[in-house]
């Protein structure tokens, strides 16, 4: 009890941060794709940038995206220790976030299953962003507030924190890794495509990568975890969570790479 409202706080901080982040790449991301859509000198024409957002279904699911980073950022904004329901909005905010993501990537684009595609992408958003969010959340908020505990209740405040975080990462990371592998066959279509194409070499890249993220989280969950209790083991599961937190950042990094490729499955027009 003593870490909750020290962790509450942090997280709200991360989660309006959060928001603002994506909202100012979201901007960067329109110019991007009116530039690739329209040239450079008419990247900022209002009339071909209502067109793009009102009549494409890229322009659905960015207007889902910037519509739920606001909603995230408002609810982030209301919650207080006093008023915890403006955690209920910022959820339903990172769904539609979650949900925009879909229609404007290649999921959108999946021949015969467009829409089934697009709920496995969100689902696989979720998924991910439960995982390596709520990591985040605990190795730069909750664990250090479980540090600042009284001295005889660290190791336990950590503990108690860790077991709580440990199911719903189990749970996040094999929704990803489900949806994923569906996402990942749609795309690629063969396992031959996998090495002859770009996009198939950066999705073998971004598999590595994620082996050693689970063999990480699998250390965790199996000595780390059944260890807990003392300060000493708090800071040694900070420690090796961190790099399993570092590894998941380049994972994203390639990931961003992944969805700017054309995949080796001809899309739908």
């Amino acid at each position: 009890a003593a870490a909750l409202p020290g962790a509450a706080a942090g997280a709200r901080r991360i989660a309006l941060a959060g928001a603002g982040v994506l909202l100012a790449a979201a901007l960067l991301r329109l110019l991007a794709q009116s530039a690739a859509l329209h040239g450079a000198p008419d990247a900022l024409d209002p009339g071909l940038l209502t067109t793009m957002l009102g009549g494409t279904r890229w322009g659905t699911g960015w207007l889902l995206q910037v519509g739920g980073a606001l909603l995230a950022l408002v609810g982030m904004l209301a919650a207080r220790p006093a008023r915890p329901a403006g955690w209920t909005p910022a959820a339903l905010g990172g769904a539609a976030v979650a949900l925009g993501m879909g229609l404007s990537g290649h999921a959108a684009a999946v021949p015969g299953r467009t829409a089934l595609a697009v709920g496995a992408d969100a689902l696989h958003v979720l998924g991910a962003a439960g995982w390596l969010g709520t990591l985040l959340a605990l190795v730069v908020v909750g664990l250090p507030a479980a540090l600042r505990a009284p001295a005889a209740a660290r190791g336990l405040a950590a503990a108690a924190l860790v077991r709580a975080f440990s199911p719903i990462a189990l749970a996040c990371a094999s929704l990803a890794a489900v949806t994923g592998v569906a996402a990942a066959w749609w795309h690629v279509g063969s396992l031959a495509a996998l090495g002859a194409s770009g996009y198939g070499r950066t999705l073998l890249l971004k598999l590595a990568l994620l082996l050693v993220v689970a063999a990480l989280g699998a250390h965790h969950w199996r000595r780390v975890a059944p260890a807990m209790g003392s300060e000493g083991a708090a800071h040694q599961l900070r420690r090796s969570a961190t790099v399993e937190l570092v590894t998941g950042a380049v994972v994203l990094a390639v990931t961003a790479v992944l969805v700017a490729l054309p995949t080796p499955v001809r899309p739908v027009p």
